[in-house]
């Protein structure tokens, strides 16, 4: 991932240069940037695969969740300078950045263990049909995004730590929800 992810945005950048002339190479950057790590959907087939091996269909799951996160730096940087070759104010893109990569954390382990909290208390009560689980959480993913989106947090961060701070505070009370997840 250390390797391959920057030499796909290096890659993408060089292969839409042409395409773009008239575009700054930063916001070419930042593009190439945003769309290397989209791959979680293509590679649905081989993770739920009984066949594949359980390690490798937990490595290539895990190894998707992180691509998003190693390239929210490049997205970040490529981000700020091309608000800067934009003619953005100076200084700016650090209270920006900062605000980003603090907030958006914050904002997804409280919406993570409340909602987990909430959850498996509905689930212990009858309160709720296992089949809505799943929406539930698909819910708090939303709710996490754009709760960090208002305080001026990363959306994708909250809704990522939301999924991790969920997992570890529900446990093994919310069955169904690993598997509409997985």
């Amino acid at each position: 991932m250390l390797i391959g992810l920057p030499l796909t945005v290096a890659l993408g950048a060089a292969a839409a240069f042409p395409f773009l002339p008239d575009w700054p190479w930063v916001a070419i950057a930042l593009v190439a940037a945003i769309l290397a790590p989209t791959d979680a959907a293509l590679g649905q087939a081989v993770v739920t695969n009984p066949i594949v091996p359980e390690r490798t269909r937990r490595s290539l799951t895990v190894e998707s969740g992180l691509n998003d996160g190693l390239a929210l730096p490049l997205v970040l940087l490529f981000a700020c300078w091309t608000a800067h070759a934009e003619g953005a104010a100076e200084g700016n893109w650090l209270i920006f950045a900062g605000k980003q990569v603090v907030l958006g954390p914050l904002v997804g382990a409280a919406v993570g263990a409340l909602g987990a909290k909430a959850i498996t208390f509905a689930t212990e009560k009858k309160w709720t049909a296992e089949s809505f689980e799943g929406i539930a959480a698909l819910a708090l993913a939303g709710f996490s995004y754009l709760s960090a989106d208002l305080v001026g947090g990363n959306g994708f961060i909250a809704a990522f730590v939301a999924g991790l701070v969920f997992g570890r505070v529900a446990g093994a009370g919310c069955k169904f929800i690993y598997e509409f997840t997985e």
